[in-house]
């Protein structure tokens, strides 16, 4: 009996609820230069990130970048050690996952815009940076070599090897009240 699509999805959302949380900085294709000022959104699917920037941006076929600082990704990496092409270095964040999304810049010839995983407070009133960054310091101290990577080789991506991460996050606003309150949503690092 062949496996129904919500069968194989129900399957893969407990091998990730199997995998142990990863703190990491990470990749996406994506850029909303709408977004003016920071604002929280939740995704109601998986969002896949990749640890590698040339992967994440199809070798940066557009200069967008976004940029994602999380503490709870499931990272793919090792089980796909022995991809028959290119090992995606994948990091999913599961569904339900909140991020503070914050307005595009320009950096290095490129837009980025960074993306911070948020965390419900155990009272449910608020939401907190899961990984609280003090500077742009760690957040460079990946993109740079990156960035410097992607520009200097051309990765050999099998087709629609990159599309899962140039898709817009499936994105709406969260329902948790107090949401304002969290350190990291002003802090523009």
């Amino acid at each position: 009996m062949t496996p129904t699509f919500e069968d194989s999805a129900r399957n893969f959302l407990s091998l990730l609820n199997k995998l142990p949380p990863t703190p990491a900085i990470t990749f996406r294709g994506f850029v909303d230069p709408s977004v003016t000022q920071a604002r929280v959104v939740t995704s109601p699917a998986l969002t896949a990130t990749s640890r590698s920037l040339a992967i994440a941006t199809n070798n940066l076929r557009t200069p967008h970048v976004g940029v994602v600082v999380g503490a709870n990704g499931r990272d793919l990496t090792a089980l796909m050690a022995g991809a028959p092409t290119v090992n995606p270095q994948e990091v999913n964040y599961l569904p339900g996952t909140y991020f503070c999304q914050h307005p595009a810049q320009e950096f290095a010839g490129v837009t980025i815009q960074v993306y911070e995983e948020m965390c419900v407070s155990e009272d449910g009133t608020s939401l907190n940076t899961a990984r609280p960054l003090d500077s742009w310091d760690p957040i460079l101290a990946v993109l740079g070599p990156e960035l410097r990577a992607a520009r200097t080789r051309c990765l050999a991506l099998p087709q629609g090897g990159s599309e899962r991460f140039l898709a817009p996050v499936q994105a709406r606003q969260p329902a948790v009240t107090g949401w304002k309150a969290h350190r990291g949503l002003d802090s523009g690092y």
